[in-house]
């Protein structure tokens, strides 16, 4: 992955799954920091990212038992 901004080619990306099977993805570039997330092959802000994962809920957390 080519960060669009500096053109570096060291970026970290991260999948999220969606309830829905759709996927958000975040990318970070680590040469000049610039950060970006994609929804559908398309880019988004990150209020619409945190939108999106809004509407999803967690799955179950398992319970604690002591």
């Amino acid at each position: 992955m080519r960060c669009p901004h500096c053109g570096g080619e060291d970026c970290v990306r991260i999948h999220i799954d969606l309830e829905d099977e759709q996927e958000l993805r975040f990318y970070s570039c680590r040469r000049c920091e610039k950060r970006w997330w994609e929804h559908g092959g398309e880019p988004i802000t990150l209020d619409e990212a945190l939108e999106l994962t809004s509407k999803h809920e967690p799955p179950p957390r398992p319970r604690r038992t002591e």
